[in-house]
């Protein structure tokens, strides 16, 4: 192993750490914050698509809410139409490296995109009463498990209890 190699080995450990400990921040706490109903499942699909691809987020989505009874898939597509073409990839992606080296540096690239994010916040704030029809009425995939009109629940009996007795 060369020294340039092990060099780089404590920083890569910070950013996979500190990366790690902001999505757990991010599905914790902002998705509470932002998702009136529905704050897991609308997480753990953004966890996905945000430390893999858009694929993954709708896998565990899918782990979560296999008969989609949330609506969360619809909405997540929806907003995808949007956020492919801008974020995912698309322009922001694209003009992000030129704004950060010629035009911004790191000061301004990071006044703008907490002015950005601020906006975002504040909409999301403002909108938050405004929700989306969905095919269960409100609450928790935890309301769903427990629904009186399924039999076994979303997830067997058993598998509730796996599920809450986890290994945290």
């Amino acid at each position: 192993v060369s020294t340039q190699s092990t060099g780089n080995l404590t920083p890569f450990i910070l950013l996979v750490v500190f990366s790690i400990v902001w999505q757990m921040i991010c599905l914790f706490f902002f998705s509470r914050l932002f998702f009136k109903s529905y704050w897991f499942e609308n997480g753990i699909c953004v966890w996905g698509q945000s430390t893999g691809v858009l694929a993954s987020g709708l896998i565990l989505l899918r782990m979560c809410d296999p008969e989609s009874r949330t609506g969360v898939a619809a909405a997540f597509g929806y907003k995808q139409l949007l956020h492919s073409p801008f974020m995912g990839g698309g322009i922001w992606t694209a003009a992000s490296i030129p704004l950060f080296h010629r035009v911004l540096g790191f000061w301004g690239m990071l006044a703008l995109t907490s002015a950005i994010s601020l906006i975002f916040f504040f909409i999301s704030f403002a909108t938050r009463g405004n929700t989306v029809a969905t095919p269960a009425s409100t609450g928790s995939i935890a309301e769903l498990i427990n629904d009186d009109d399924d039999e076994a629940g979303l997830l067997g009996r058993d598998e509730l209890q796996d599920v809450t007795e986890g290994p945290f």
